[in-house]
């Protein structure tokens, strides 16, 4: 078998290759030939996951998490249209996303299609591998527990001059990975002067959504999750950055909060045998036989997550005869959910939901290297850091607890 899984690992590898040329001839095919705008974005991942607590192993792995394909063009003054071809794994080729676009003026933009939400600083660069500091994203936008749905429909923005620094706004509709009806609203704020950042972003659900998926369907791919009958919820928060020569510093808090109701028979079908004792309490499950009877419905829930990370070009000549960008950084993530359970499947993460208490930290530190500007190298190590009761000895109690993980990314960027 391993000899089988090691020839279809290798054939993988050799498509993706073979998908990135084909690529990179087609781009340059297509830019020379109209005046479209191609260009684009790749990367090899590895990781590897040190032993858990509960004495289970991960083996590394490869991945290949971006391959994207983008074509942007101008029809006239007024007029942009976007697509975004994504290789899922370097398999299957889709529509990541795509919009069109008038210009009014640069202080009134109208965009329509499936767009990515104007939200923090990364939801719409995330796609960018080569470009942003790190290889995983912050906590809020980990696809494991997802803070809110990263695209919708229609937008309004625009940049504002002011005293020579710049006032960006960004306001957001649509019902995009929703089952309902309702038309979510969502709004970007932000203030750029000179080397500082600072904005706020916000998500509302105007009314009582069910959820995208069910249990046993894998993790949403918004904020609701699979177990309830509806979920009326916000998130609000703040960002900054700034650059200090050649110290980059990023940070910022979110807020969700969750006035939800939970489905007694979806939470029935998950398997009480993964669930611990706080979820199995928590969801009215820690009776002998459960009926729908014992479920507790009302979920009212906060999540709350921040991230600070600082980032160090090192000056060109700091190490003799070596003139390719060194970046070292240093993360620190936190993330708290009382609700979500571990099983991914059902809809959980591994994360928070393996915890006693759904929450956990999770310090990174790496670098990254780039010998151009279109070839980033980066490697990171982590460590989650949780509380937790081993269930082959509850009697000891909750008790601090950590694994690692170790992450290798090669990403390219062309046109």
């Amino acid at each position: 078998m391993s000899m089988i899984g090691n020839s279809i690992q290798s054939c993988r590898i050799v498509n993706a290759l073979i998908v990135i040329l084909i690529v990179a001839i087609g781009v340059g095919t297509i830019q020379a030939s109209t005046g479209i705008k191609t260009y684009g974005y790749f990367s090899v991942n590895y990781e590897d996951v040190g032993k858990l607590p509960d004495k289970t192993n991960s083996p590394g792995e490869f991945t290949y998490p971006h391959l994207n394909l983008m074509f942007q063009a101008t029809s006239g003054n007024n007029f942009r249209t976007y697509v975004n071809l994504s290789g899922d794994d370097a398999d299957v080729i889709n529509v990541r996303n795509y919009w069109g676009e008038y210009v009014y003026r640069d202080y009134l933009k109208f965009r329509a299609g499936k767009i990515y939400r104007p939200f923090d600083l990364f939801n719409e660069k995330l796609d960018a591998v080569p470009t942003y500091l790190g290889i995983e994203p912050p906590e809020l936008f980990d696809k494991d527990h997802l803070l809110l749905p990263r695209t919708d429909n229609f937008l309004v923005h625009g940049n504002i001059p002011l005293s020579g620094n710049m006032l960006k706004y960004a306001v957001m509709t649509g019902n995009s990975e929703i089952v309902s009806n309702s038309r979510p609203v969502s709004w970007d704020l932000n203030y750029n002067v000179e080397n500082y950042l600072i904005g706020t972003s916000g998500y509302y659900s105007n009314e009582k959504d069910g959820p995208v998926m069910g249990v046993g369907e894998g993790s949403p791919n918004g904020g609701i999750l699979p177990w309830m009958a509806s979920d009326k919820y916000s998130v609000l928060g703040g960002y900054a950055q700034a650059k200090f020569g050649g110290l980059l510093v990023q940070g910022a808090y979110w807020t969700a909060k969750h006035n939800a109701v939970r489905d007694p028979a979806k939470v029935l079908s998950i398997n009480r045998g993964r669930l611990n004792q706080r979820q199995l309490e928590r969801f009215g499950l820690d009776v002998a036989s459960p009926t729908t009877a014992d479920v507790k419905t009302e979920a009212k829930y906060d999540i709350n997550t921040y991230y600070i990370r600082f980032g160090y070009t090192l000056p060109e000549g700091f190490i003799p005869g070596v003139t390719w960008e060194l970046t070292p950084f240093l993360f620190l993530d936190y993330y708290s959910n009382p609700e979500t359970i571990a099983k991914k499947s059902d809809g959980g993460d591994n994360e928070a939901g393996v915890s006693d208490d759904g929450k956990f930290t999770k310090p990174t530190i790496g670098i990254a290297i780039r010998p151009n500007s279109s070839v980033a190298l980066k490697i990171d190590a982590s460590t989650h850091q949780y509380k937790w009761t081993d269930p082959a000895d509850v009697a000891a109690g909750s008790k601090n607890v950590h694994y690692e993980e170790i992450r290798f990314d090669l990403s390219f960027f062309f046109e």
